[in-house]
């Protein structure tokens, strides 16, 4: 798999339960795009802004069809999210392929 990665911000720590958060649905994501999208390239991008991390998963494949609903992937990664009151959102893009984006806020212990 051909995977792009793209860093835009300063980073900030994440300290280890929060790396370890944006790891599990890093790899979940990764893994459904060799699985379901029928394309073996991807597109990582990992923002730090100064009050959230944002990570995106992208693919250009065929997206998921209407039936697929959300897996048990998808229950993990957005309760993992949800732990940091941070909010997750999957879905087909209007261009064709599919995103996964968690959105979380920076911890107090992170600084500022």
């Amino acid at each position: 798999m051909h995977v792009e990665v793209i860093r835009e911000g300063v980073p900030w720590p994440l300290g280890p339960a929060l790396g370890l958060t944006c790891y599990r649905v890093l790899q979940e994501s990764l893994t459904n795009v060799m699985r379901h999208s029928g394309t073996d390239r991807a597109v990582v991008r990992l923002e730090y802004g100064p009050d959230a991390v944002v990570l995106s998963v992208t693919d250009q494949g065929h997206g998921a069809s209407a039936a697929a609903g959300e897996g048990s992937g998808q229950v993990g990664m957005r309760e993992r999210v949800a732990v940091w009151g941070g909010r997750l959102e999957a879905g087909n893009l209007p261009s064709g392929g599919y995103r996964v984006r968690a959105e979380i806020p920076r911890p107090e212990e992170a600084g500022s």
